[in-house]
């Protein structure tokens, strides 16, 4: 059994059974589906995430910074609406059809980080309006509503990470300045939406990584050190790290009650991916996981494979791999394996941790399939 937090329950009705008529994601690398790798090649640029180990597990890069299919995916072909996730750099047709807006690197806020991109989140909006003008009022050959298609689909949002990530260095401002304005910046892309015509959203938080073998191995070795600031919990999470994710999560929840209550005719559903994670962490071995702390891809040399380098090392020369990929939560220290995207893909399907309730599968009329959880 699962306990989840009902999100403005109690206030006004929510439609429980949903059966969207596409997908629109606007993410970053833990959703981006190849976005970024076309865009690197398109400009003659090497991308990491298009070439193996990258993908390994499904005998291809795609693009994906995983060993394969990710959480998106998973949900696209759950809900049958295609076999994954479709960039939206592959398509410049009229025809009504689910994408995925999302890039690797990408913010809600501007970034001068390295590896950010200029497509952060109010570009990935302004994307999808663009598209949503090109798309005709035929399909198949007969004529529909396109407004109506938009107002049944699913937007789901899943960004903030890089934002966290780029200023973990700085306190106080992340918790003061970043997480508030990165807090604002989803609303205000929320709002674009609503008023474009979209009703359904699935907004995800942020998942668990303060136990990932990125942050473990770069504030590890400091962990309760006399006078180093930085504590570790019983888990071997970095606890810092731990506050950050656990106040932009709590402010994103409260935005998104904030926006259903205000709004009688929006369903804003809440995942909440770090309960989630944490569940499945304490659980590891019944979701047949052998490892939360060590990278399945990285540079060996420690006990999380990574030597605290940038997605471990993951791609370069001297990296290696695990043989098992499945056994691992993360895949290069940051994002995560096809495994964990797969069990996360079945919690949102058959409804665990999200509020206010959803019912999807029974909604599209798609029998229940046995569930792990």
């Amino acid at each position: 059994m699962f306990l989840v937090l009902q999100v403005g329950a109690g206030r006004r009705s929510f439609q429980s059974f949903l059966c969207p008529t596409a997908i629109f994601s606007l993410t970053d690398s833990l959703s981006d589906t190849g976005n970024r790798n076309l865009e690197a090649l398109a400009s003659g640029n090497y991308s990491i995430s298009g070439h193996l180990p990258y993908g390994m597990t499904i005998g291809k890069a795609t693009g994906r910074f995983s060993d394969g299919y990710l959480l998106i995916d998973f949900l696209t072909r759950g809900l049958k609406l295609g076999d994954s996730a479709r960039p939206s750099l592959t398509y410049n047709g009229t025809y009504f059809t689910s994408l995925n807006f999302g890039y690797a690197g990408a913010t809600v806020c501007p970034s001068t980080n390295n590896f950010s991109t200029p497509h952060i989140l109010s570009a990935q909006v302004s994307d999808f309006l663009w598209h949503k003008q090109q798309v005709k009022d035929y399909q198949d050959g007969a004529k529909v509503d396109k407004n109506v298609l938009y107002e049944k689909a699913l937007y789901f949002i899943e960004i903030g990470g890089n934002d966290i990530n780029y200023m973990m260095p700085h306190f106080p401002d992340i918790l003061n300045t970043t997480i508030p304005s990165v807090i604002s910046g989803i609303k205000s892309s929320i709002l674009s939406l609503y008023e474009s015509g979209a009703r359904n959203f699935l907004v995800l938080n942020l998942p668990r990584s303060d136990c990932a073998p990125g942050y473990i191995s770069a504030f590890g070795p400091y962990a309760n050190i006399n006078g180093s600031g930085i504590h570790s919990d019983n888990l071997g999470c970095i606890v810092e790290v731990t506050q950050v994710f656990e106040t932009f999560n709590k402010q994103l929840l409260d935005m998104v009650v904030d926006i259903n209550d205000q709004n009688d005719d929006i369903n804003i559903y809440h995942f909440d991916w770090f309960a989630a994670t944490d569940h499945v962490i304490k659980n590891m071995h019944h979701y047949k996981f052998k490892s939360y702390k060590s990278a399945c891809c990285g540079i060996p040399g420690n006990d999380y494979h990574c030597e605290g380098l940038a997605l471990c090392g993951c791609g370069q020369t001297n990296s290696t791999t695990c043989k098992h990929p499945g056994e691992h939560i993360t895949w290069d220290g940051t994002h995560y394996t096809q495994h964990f995207y797969e069990v996360s893909s079945q919690f949102v399907l058959h409804g665990n941790f999200i509020s206010p309730r959803l019912n999807l599968l029974p909604g599209c009329g798609i029998p229940m399939p046995p569930s792990e959880n």
